[in-house]
């Protein structure tokens, strides 16, 4: 068993979601352009491609609805931080009246 300190493993996970959202993106630019071909090509018989996609797409939805409920998570974390902050100073300001 190798220890490892604690901030290497977060790096690591940092890393992979990055990771995880680039191949996304590239996936994105993949199908949109094979969408195209395919939709122009409709007529020749490609019926199954065209399914095939619109699955893709769906899952792809699902995969962009679960990143905008993260991000929305982090952002809300983040207001609560900036309010806490805001709060100290006043507090400090009524002690120094009394």
């Amino acid at each position: 068993m190798t220890q490892h300190p604690p901030g290497r493993l977060q790096q690591q996970q940092q890393q992979q979601q990055q990771q995880q959202q680039q191949q996304q993106q590239q996936q994105q630019q993949q199908q949109t352009v094979e969408g195209r071909a395919v939709r122009q090509r409709s007529n020749e018989g490609m019926q199954q491609q065209q399914q095939q996609q619109q699955q893709q797409e769906k899952k792809q939805r699902k995969q962009q609805q679960q990143q905008q409920q993260n991000q929305q998570q982090q952002q809300q974390q983040q207001q609560q931080q900036q309010q806490q902050q805001q709060q100290h100073p006043k507090q400090q300001q009524q002690k120094q009246q009394q």
